[in-house]
This record gives structure tokens, C-alpha cells and sequence, in this order.
């Protein structure tokens, strides 16, 4: 049976508003291209959807953080490009979001929630993937979550928080990487240990 991969980004930067302007994501966006980047290259194949991979992002606002959580197996209109991306994103944004998760388009659920109490929920074992981590992946079997922060990466804060309830740190290379490679190096180190179920998109 394929692993099932939860992918979380900690986006400490970027617009949670839903009013992230579509022409500006790197500037007036705060770094929302990165984002969008991650969304796609954590679900969207050549040709497909991988209907075992949720992609989660954790917007770290500083009065109330909001994640959103696609679910690769229900999203629609999910296009490779950040622009249409971006659109998705921030119509999942713009409703209110309450405590429990809540489908706010197709295929995309939103909850208020921090950081410590998202990683306690997630599937295990918890994966942290930085750059100081060990070169391996441990030995995964039902379901994993894997962590990883922005372009900024996580904060040392964050970092403290995650070290105690982490199951493994992992490095994906000698190379710093940007969030959207390392979610395509990561899933490609998964690809070869099992066949992964892939959806056509309608």
C-alpha cells in the first residue's frame, strides 16, 4: 500500500488576506509565488493529481494562524501555473475560518490552528526536512507528515517547537532547496519505494 504523504508548509511570510494581488505575488504578495509553487509541485504530476498526497500550508499570521489543507484526491481546478494557483488560494482564503476544518472550495479545507497543534494531529511519523538533517528517510509504512518552511525557512522558534515532537530530520541534499523542490525530490525518493495512485484531471 502507497504511503500516505501529508506535506506542510510553514509560510511565516506570504498574504493569508485571500486578496493576494495576482500581479504582484513575489513583492506586494510576500513571497506568495512560493507558496503557490508548493501547492502544485506537492500534488500535480505530468498528467496528474496525487490522490495520496494532502498539501497543507500554515499561514502564520501573528494574531490568528490559518492553514489550508488540499486534499489530492477531491481538488479541482488545480492548474500548474501560479497565477490560477494563486486565484484558487485566495478564494480558500476569504472565508472565515473556524477551528475545525471546513471545505471552503473543492477540494480544499481551511481551519484556524497553530503550529504545535497542526504537527500533533498529523499522521506520523513526523518528518522535519532541513538542511542540518540526517541524509536518509526512516523507514515509512501507512502515513507521514513532512515539515518544511519557506523561502526564509522555519524560525528558530519553530524549529525548538518541532525538535521534541519530531520522528526524524531530514536533509534532501547538499543543496539548499527551494519548498517546490524539495517537495518534487522528496516525492521522488517516495516514487521509487511504491507505486503512487495518480488521478487524471476531469
Amino acid at each position: 500500500m502507497p504511503v500516505r504523504r501529508t506535506l506542510v508548509l510553514v509560510a511565516n511570510h506570504a498574504d493569508a488576506s485571500g486578496n493576494a494581488p495576482l500581479d504582484d505575488l513575489p513583492g506586494a504578495g510576500r513571497r506568495f509565488d512560493v507558496v503557490c509553487r508548493f501547492v502544485t509541485a506537492a500534488l500535480l504530476t505530468s498528467h496528474g493529481v496525487r490522490t495520496d498526497t494532502d498539501a497543507v500550508v500554515l499561514f502564520t499570521s501573528p494574531d490568528k494562524a490559518k492553514a489550508l489543507r488540499f486534499r489530492g484526491g477531491r481538488v479541482r481546478s488545480l492548474s500548474p501555473d501560479e497565477r490560477s494557483t494563486a486565484g484558487l488560494l485566495n478564494r480558500a482564503l476569504r472565508p472565515v475560518a473556524m477551528p475545525v476544518w471546513q471545505e471552503t472550495v473543492a477540494g480544499v479545507e481551511s481551519r484556524t490552528v497553530d503550529l504545535a497543534t497542526l504537527v500533533s494531529e498529523a499522521p506520523r511519523p513526523l518528518v522535519v526536512l532541513t538542511e542540518q538533517g540526517a541524509p536518509d528517510l526512516p523507514p515509512l509504512t501507512n502515513g507521514a507528515t513532512f515539515v518544511l518552511g519557506d523561502h526564509r525557512g522555519l524560525a528558530a522558534g519553530q524549529e525548538e517547537l518541532l525538535d521534541p515532537m519530531a520522528d526524524a530530520s531530514v536533509s534532501l541534499g547538499p543543496v539548499p532547496l527551494q519548498a517546490d523542490q524539495a517537495a518534487v525530490v522528496l516525492h521522488n525518493r517516495l516514487d521509487v519505494r511504491t507505486e503512487r495512485p495518480v488521478a487524471t484531471p476531469d
